[in-house]
């Protein structure tokens, strides 16, 4: 025990010194993340904590038709869940939240206009912000839960714009 505590104020000493004789050239290092408390143990994939998914150019044409409710390729992501230890009848909602746009869809900024983001669930339910999604089974290990976005118009076909946007949505799980 007390050669482990030696190693330890070694290293911490040696740690102290070497910083303070490389002052001018310093730098700076950020550790994040969190602790969560859930009924199951999951943990949310590092791939899946910050995405982008990419919609690309969607020609306003599509977008004009069904009277300016037309809807862009839809295109697909997941949220991946690692070493989740369940036990039986566990399962997962996820709730997007962000800006909110025309009937529930995420709002889109930027120089275009007239459209929003939808967000389905693996089975093509549409999800609305705010709204948990319906639950989604969880095994023990890895689980993937599938998701799709698409551009679609909001209704108005005069207020379709071109240019570029953007959208930006946060999703919280809740485990039961």
């Amino acid at each position: 025990m007390k050669v482990k505590n030696l190693f330890a104020v070694l290293f911490l000493t040696t740690f102290a010194f070497s910083s303070a004789a490389m002052a001018e050239g310093s730098g700076r290092m950020t550790v994040s993340g969190s602790i969560i408390k859930t009924q199951t143990s999951c943990a949310i994939a590092p791939e899946s904590i910050d995405q982008t998914v990419t919609l690309g150019q969607v020609a306003d044409a599509a977008l004009l038709e069904n009277n300016g409710s037309g809807k862009s390729v839809p295109q697909h992501f997941n949220i991946r869940l690692e070493d989740c230890e369940v036990s039986g009848g566990n399962s997962v909602t996820v709730t997007f939240v962000g800006a909110e746009g025309k009937d529930g869809r995420l709002g889109i900024t930027g120089s275009a206009s007239g459209a929003s983001v939808a967000l389905t669930d693996g089975a093509g339910n549409v999800l609305e912000l705010g709204k948990p999604s319906k639950n989604f089974s969880l095994q023990n290990g890895n689980n993937t839960l599938p998701f799709t976005v698409y551009l679609q118009g909001d209704g108005v076909p005069g207020n379709i714009q071109a240019g570029d946007y953007q959208a930006a949505a946060g999703f919280m799980l809740n485990f039961q």
